[in-house]
């Protein structure tokens, strides 16, 4: 049996509402589960899940802490949003430095207005899941 590859699922969380982040992290957590992945939700994290916790840990140790757990990954999954965000900007170069692949973006799973508007604007097509089903199927 092949192993799950385990995906790291990155986005904004400072400076957003807690309910907020919560649901996009799970949303995104629950689209990966059902294509097979195993999931590292750092909103599970006890820093910040506790945020006594994170004031006395502080947000740079918060970040190391969460790029020591996406190094263990074998992909990591940026939520639409994720460029807006310090911490997710960061923590998609150390997968790039870190050899963490990057989840195909060509997959049309959440991928926001403003990124496919950008991405339209600069001549890059965005497959819908059954496009990219169907080009796997020809190689």
């Amino acid at each position: 049996m092949r192993r799950k590859e385990k995906v790291y699922v990155s986005g904004k969380i400072s400076g957003v509402g807690r309910k907020e982040y919560l649901a996009r992290f799970a949303k995104a957590e629950a689209l990966l589960r059902e294509k097979g992945y195993k999931t590292v939700n750092p909103t599970h994290f006890l820093v910040c899940r506790w945020r006594w916790l994170y004031r006395i840990v502080g947000y740079e140790r918060t970040l190391l802490y969460d790029i020591w757990r996406l190094w263990q990954c074998d992909r990591i999954y940026l939520i639409p949003g994720w460029m807006d965000s310090r911490g997710a900007r960061i923590e998609s170069f150390a997968a790039h430095v870190m050899r963490v692949r990057r989840l195909p973006i060509e997959i049309k799973d959440g991928i926001d207005d403003s990124m496919e508007k950008w991405m339209s604007e600069n001549g890059i097509h965005v497959l819908t899941q059954a496009e990219f089903e169907r080009m796997k199927e020809k190689i």
